[in-house]
């Protein structure tokens, strides 16, 4: 008789080792001492439970998007401080200054290509985008076409005012110089008064 309570004994001795402690053991983490990574028994709460580090990719990806958020802050707060184009929508449309069209005059019968001399106080450059002040460029629509004033397009023609030839196809032409941010899009604040010609 010995022998066999001996005999069941062990036998549930292995039993609870087979089952990492689960069966017929005390010990929670079984004979080795260690929780294995994945409970799919449902101990810790009625279901299976994954172990590991919950939420660490997840808290990457977080800190990621406020790292990005931060740097957008940052970029355009000193974009604000360092006078931004401004496309009139805020009100603050005493920096951008006005454009005029010089010549040709209101009712002129001209040649192509046609010579424009623009009128403005702004500070013209040369950059990528042309001719540029505070990051803003010049556009000249004239009927339903729309040209960008290039680098090569410009040339100083005395104070404030700059030369332009362009090319246009004969007929009745509205034209009004204007301000267009880098994404061209027209700047309605500081654009010229329209002005009629006749292009031969």
């Amino acid at each position: 008789m010995a022998k066999e309570r001996d005999g069941e004994g062990t036998g549930m001795e292995t039993a609870g080792r087979r089952s990492g402690g689960l069966a017929g053991s005390t010990d929670p983490a079984g004979s080795n001492g260690s929780v294995d990574a994945f409970d799919p028994v449902g101990a810790a709460g009625g279901r299976g439970v994954d172990a590991r580090p919950a939420g660490s990719s997840r808290d990457r990806v977080f800190g990621a998007v406020a790292a990005l958020a931060l740097v957008l802050a940052v970029a355009f707060a000193g974009r604000m401080m360092l006078g931004a184009p401004d496309d009139g929508a805020s009100g603050n449309v005493a920096a951008i200054q006005p454009l005029r069209i010089v010549r040709p005059a209101e009712g002129d019968d001209v040649g192509s290509p046609v010579e424009l001399v623009i009128g403005t106080a702004a500070a013209l450059r040369p950059s990528p985008m042309g001719w540029t002040a505070a990051g803003r460029h010049l556009h000249l629509r004239a009927g339903d076409a729309e040209v960008m004033a290039g680098n090569a397009d410009l040339a100083p023609a005395g104070a404030g005012r700059w030369r332009w030839r362009v090319p246009l196809p004969p007929g009745e032409r509205t034209l009004r110089v204007y301000w267009a941010g880098p994404d061209h899009r027209p700047i309605e604040a500081g654009a010229s008064p329209e002005v009629h010609v006749r292009v031969r």
